[in-house]
């Protein structure tokens, strides 16, 4: 029985755990630790490590047997040869294009941090914009039902005579329209919504954070280029080029082949063997590298003046974000402090029923003050985007 008491309790805990709200961080956490983006994101440094493995090995040795036969007079004569030959390379080539694999590897690992990254920003954003699509809806949904009881009581006052019919009627009418918005954006925010859990992988629940972003930092961009992912790669990959040009420009010098074996000569009347040496020198005549270490030289040359346009770029577009981010974000706070001061639609109500004004001011104030309140959403959204598009660009997790 206890144990049944149990199960009940930890069945009843883990479906409260399950309809829990869904924050940005957990939202990010789910969608990273999704099984296909984790296994692509293996692979891809697999592939890597693998580079590495199978770089600046040496040629694999070579075994040889051969056999001669002749016949002379009174018998044959046979000769055999064992031999075991081995390629070596003296100018360190092998070393040079093994630590070019290796910078290689951290190039595609700053890379593939930056992929992460940019995944994490993609979650973030359909996280904010669900989260933006169902406040727009709870936003229409509130100010409907607020006209729904205005009308209610417009009509009665109407049937007793203290109202224009046309007043009722004509706010009946607003309410219909305002309905119809309200399907609208409650069918977005779940458009919003199965967009980010279809991307996340996970079931739907409430979504809870705060959709006006923090002020930018007042660091220079400058300071966090150095350590932006992308320019990390590019400093590993004008490393590994700078190699590569080094292990080219070697194959000027020749390799060496050095065999061992041993010989066996069986004639009529002689039976003998010996132990074989050689020496091959490559003579470096026409492939002398020279094309290839060009290559790699223009290819060194090119990736450090894309990575002075990268930083050229990150500075001014950091800037450039992090302005916008300030300008949308004051936009978005001086809606919320007129709407948090007095409401429009309220002093509108009083008037309306004092005689001062009419239903169509009374309309026009319900208007401007749900336009006021999803123009307020919207704006915080987009001040939320930059912030996320700084970050980014700034390299931040």
């Amino acid at each position: 029985m206890r144990s049944i008491v149990l199960a009940g309790l930890l069945a009843c805990y883990f479906t409260v755990q399950a309809q829990s709200p869904l924050t940005e961080a957990d939202a990010v956490r789910i969608g990273l630790d999704r099984s296909d983006f984790t296994t692509w994101l293996e692979a891809g440094r697999a592939q890597a490590e693998g580079r590495v493995r199978s770089a600046g090995r040496w040629d694999n040795p070579e075994v040889e047997y051969s056999y001669e036969e002749a016949d002379v007079a009174g018998g044959s004569v046979e000769d055999h040869f064992y031999w075991l030959r081995q390629r070596v390379n003296l100018a360190g080539v092998h070393g040079l294009e093994k630590r070019s694999a290796t910078y290689e590897r951290t190039a595609s690992g700053a890379r593939f941090e930056l992929d992460r990254d940019e995944q994490a920003a993609l979650i973030r954003r359909h996280f904010y914009a669900a989260l933006a699509a169902s406040r727009q809806a709870r936003a229409v949904g509130r100010w409907h039902d607020r006209l729904a009881q205005l009308v209610a009581d417009v009509e009665q006052r109407a049937q007793a005579g203290d109202a224009s019919r046309f007043d009722a009627l004509r706010l009946r009418h607003e309410l219909a329209a305002l309905d119809g918005e309200r399907l609208e954006t409650r069918a977005r925010a779940a458009s919003a919504r199965d967009r980010l859990f279809a991307l996340i992988e996970h079931e739907p629940v409430d979504l809870q954070g705060e959709l006006l972003p923090p002020r930018a930092e007042a660091a220079e961009p400058q300071d966090r280029l150095a350590d932006h992912p992308q320019v990390r790669a590019l400093d590993a990959e004008i490393r590994a080029a700078e190699l590569s040009a080094r292990a080219a420009e070697r194959g000027r010098w020749p390799e060496v082949t050095l065999g061992v074996g041993r010989r066996e000569l069986d004639e009529p009347g002689l039976s003998a063997s010996g132990n074989l040496f050689m020496v091959g020198l490559e003579v470096p005549l026409f492939d002398r590298g020279v094309g290839q270490s060009q290559v790699e030289s223009a290819r060194a040359r090119r990736l450090a003046a894309e990575r002075s346009l990268l930083v050229s770029r990150l500075g001014a577009e950091m800037g450039a974000l992090a302005r916008e981010l300030e300008a949308r974000r004051g936009a978005a706070q001086a809606l919320s402090d007129i709407q948090a001061s007095e409401s429009l639609a309220g002093i509108a109500e009083s008037a309306y029923r004092a005689g001062e004004i009419g239903v169509l001011e009374l309309i026009d104030a319900h208007r401007t003050e749900l336009a006021a309140s999803r123009e307020r959403i919207r704006r915080a959204l987009a001040a939320r985007q930059s912030h996320i598009e700084l970050q980014l660009m700034r390299g931040e997790p």
